[in-house]
């Protein structure tokens, strides 16, 4: 296999990771936005919380995984 179709591989499966986080980031924010039925303030902010960690982690993983797609991709044009 040629390094061209490696790195097309590579760069499918990265854009299939990172529409991932985008999804998992909408669900992340749809419970946070659930949240506003609750009742109990201090239940409220701890959940909150989690969810806020949850999104930023995330957040992170899908940043590291758009560089990573870049770097592949500057790769790639290199070998045109």
């Amino acid at each position: 296999m040629k390094m061209e179709e490696i790195l097309k591989l590579q760069i499918a499966d990265l854009d299939t990771e990172i529409e991932d986080c985008k999804r998992d980031i909408r669900e992340l924010c749809d419970e946070a936005r659930q949240l506003s039925k609750e009742e109990d303030n201090q239940r409220l902010m701890d959940h909150l919380d989690g969810l806020n960690r949850r999104i930023t982690a995330v957040r992170a993983t899908c940043d590291a995984l758009q560089v990573k797609r870049s770097d592949y991709q500057y790769l790639l044009n290199q070998g045109e």
